[in-house]
């Protein structure tokens, strides 16, 4: 059994996205194992609990498990936050932490953390090649004018919605953007998604204060006010998706060793 991050309390829909696509991969990866949820800010555990793959935003609040522990996709937050994923990689005996974005990447690389950039896991989620209709405008603003009918949506969810709950809402969510002609937001988790589907996505602004979190977005090439697009083939989103696997599976091979 290998835990991966659930939420509680949280306004975002965009972390039970990453959640569902990292169990998603690791099922793909390793069909031997067993994968079950631990709170991301509740993982503490006890030494012999089921080791941890860490993946998403990491705040104040978040504090290393101590089992065994992988950090696999994360974006810090906080110096906090910054000071435990340290704590983390030299218990580790330096073994690389995997950086969700560039800012993360580079901070790590400032404090002396091996460090590898390898992007979200919502990036491998499978292209979709079915029937597209409408357009779907997720928490956008400006003036848009999509080329087909469009609904507009949120990803800010009550604080009170279980974890069964948040599952069900993003499987929901990430079915109509796979089928969408087109797709208008600021939610870095609508972005990445539709960039995996092979979904034209634009991004219509960058919310206050959260320039680090979409470095990501502008290491992909995705400029603010751009039309929407099709990112997938772009050979800078094939390597991250590369090398998210791949950092993947070692994180899971050393929590979990093939049998001789």
């Amino acid at each position: 059994m290998i835990h991966l991050h659930s939420y509680h309390g949280t306004q975002n829909l965009g972390d039970a996205i990453q959640s569902i696509a990292l169990l998603r991969l690791c099922k793909e990866l390793r069909p031997d194992l067993t994968f079950g949820w631990v709170d991301r800010d509740q993982a503490v555990g006890h030494h012999d609990s089921p080791p941890v793959l860490a993946n998403g935003w990491l705040g104040d609040r978040w504090k290393p498990p101590l089992s065994p522990v992988e950090l696999a996709g994360v974006h810090c937050a906080t110096p906090k936050a910054f000071g435990a994923a340290h704590a983390v990689h030299h218990h580790l005996s330096k073994l690389p932490i995997g950086a969700r974005d560039p800012r993360t990447h580079q901070r790590f690389t400032d404090m002396g953390v091996t460090s590898e950039l390898i992007g979200c896991a919502t990036l491998t989620l499978p292209r979709y090649e079915g029937i597209r209709v409408n357009a779907t405008l997720v928490d956008a603003s400006g003036e848009w004018h999509p080329a087909m009918n469009s609904q507009s949506i949120t990803h800010l969810i009550p604080t009170d919605y279980q974890w069964k709950q948040q599952q069900l809402l993003a499987h929901q969510y990430l079915k109509l953007y796979q089928q969408s002609h087109e797709v208008y937001t600021s939610r870095l988790h609508v972005l990445l998604p539709c960039i995996a589907f092979g979904t034209p996505v634009a991004l219509t602004h960058i919310p206050k204060g959260e320039d680090a979190r979409f470095s990501l977005a502008s290491y992909l090439g995705v400029k603010v006010g751009d039309p929407p697009k099709v990112y997938t083939d772009t050979p800078v989103v094939q390597d991250l998706i590369a090398k998210f696997r791949e950092f993947t599976l070692a994180a899971l091979n050393r929590l979990a060793p093939l049998p001789a």
